[in-house]
C-alpha cells in the first residue's frame, strides 16, 4: 500500500490517517515490531487508522505501525487537550 508520506517538525515520516472517529491521528511511516496501528486505505481520502486489540496483532504480520505521538519528541506540543473555561463570578453591584 502506497500512503502519502509528510514530514513532522521532529524530522520523522508520518502518514496522516483518520481514526473511525474522523479525529486525525499521525501515524510513523514505517511498519514497526511491536506496532499496534493498522491503516487502510480509502479511495479519494486519508487512510483510516485502526488501534488493534492485542488479540489482534498476530493477524496483520507485517503491518502494523506505531503512532506517531508514543515516538515524537513534540508530542506534547501538537496534542489536544480539552481545557474548561470558567466564567468569572459576576461582581457585586454589576448587572
Amino acid at each position: 500500500m502506497n500512503f502519502e508520506v509528510k514530514h513532522c517538525p521532529c524530522g520523522a515520516e508520518i502518514i496522516w490517517a483518520s481514526t473511525k472517529a474522523n479525529k486525525a491521528m499521525p501515524v510513523n511511516a514505517e511498519v514497526a515490531e511491536g506496532g499496534n496501528v493498522l491503516l487502510s486505505e480509502r479511495p479519494h481520502r486519508e487512510p483510516l487508522a485502526e488501534v488493534l486489540e492485542v488479540t489482534a496483532l498476530d493477524a496483520h504480520p507485517g503491518r502494523l505501525r506505531l503512532s506517531h505521538f508514543a515516538t515524537c519528541r513534540f508530542a506534547e506540543q501538537f496534542r489536544k487537550t480539552a481545557t474548561v473555561r470558567r466564567r468569572k463570578p459576576a461582581r457585586e453591584g454589576s448587572s
